[in-house]
This record gives structure tokens, C-alpha cells and sequence, in this order.
């Protein structure tokens, strides 16, 4: 009680991605900037009316497929929707950015 709590529930659009373009130094070309493969999904672009594009620059990245891997990832993460920000409590010191915890809110959801 009395801590901030935040919850959106859809990204605005600027937000949203669906298409990502990855840059990384490439050894093979002596470290020049080297585009890998773009990341895109068509049933998204379908969905969302648009392409949203989103450049990554991976700078410390020397490999073409962990590039791809990496600009998926990012893709999958952009399209998830709900986001809540909570404070939580001693319990969960051991609990670190990025783990999934389940949330029960009255507020939100309803219980």
C-alpha cells in the first residue's frame, strides 16, 4: 500500500514493432557495419495495419545468426502488450528484471 503501481494494457503505436532490422561488425568484412537478415512477421504486419520498423544496433554482436536471434527476440518481445510496473515486497528480493511472476489485482482484473 501507498507504492506506485502502473498498468497499460496495449503500446501506443510508436511502441509497437513488427519488423526489425539488425546492424552488427562483422569480422569477415573487416568490422564493417553488416545488416543481417530483417525480422519480420506477416500475419503482424496484417494485424497492425503497417509495417513498424525498428532498427537495433548491435554493436558488440560478431555473428550474423546471433544477430537474427537477437532481433527475433526483440520482435516477440515488442509484441507483447500489457505492462505493469509494481513494487514488491521482501518476499521477492530475489526476484530480478525480467522474471514472470503471477499478479492477482483486484483493480485490473477483477481478482
Amino acid at each position: 500500500t501507498g507504492t506506485e503501481s502502473r498498468y497499460q494494457g496495449k503500446l501506443a503505436r510508436d511502441e509497437m514493432c513488427n519488423t526489425v532490422l539488425a546492424r552488427y561488425p562483422d569480422p569477415a568484412q573487416l568490422y564493417e557495419e553488416t545488416s543481417a537478415p530483417i525480422r519480420r512477421s506477416l500475419e503482424d504486419i496484417v494485424a497492425d495495419g503497417q509495417p513498424y520498423e525498428e532498427t537495433l544496433d548491435l554493436i558488440f554482436v560478431r555473428s550474423g545468426t546471433q544477430a537474427q536471434r537477437i532481433a527475433e527476440i526483440h520482435r516477440r518481445k515488442k509484441r507483447l502488450q500489457a505492462v505493469a510496473v509494481v513494487t514488491l515486497g521482501p518476499a521477492y528480493m530475489l526476484v530480478e528484471d525480467g522474471d514472470w511472476l503471477p499478479w492477482q489485482s483486484d483493480r485490473r482484473f477483477g481478482g
